[in-house]
């Protein structure tokens, strides 16, 4: 009975998170590399504006 829980339900749970661990290993300097580029843009759109703005 433990051997059938546990081939059934805690091995497939357990490849699964450590896919989802895997996945975010690589995927996380993608995604903190473009978050970090979509907040440069902002920002530097933000200060053309600004300066936009100003009369001097």
């Amino acid at each position: 009975m433990v051997t059938t829980i546990w081939f059934y339900f805690c091995i497939p749970v357990l490849r699964w998170i450590a896919v989802i661990f895997i996945a975010h290993a690589f995927l996380n300097p993608l995604l903190t590399t473009w978050a970090g580029d979509m907040l440069a843009q902002y920002w530097q759109q933000l200060v053309d504006e600004l300066r936009g703005l100003l009369p001097w």
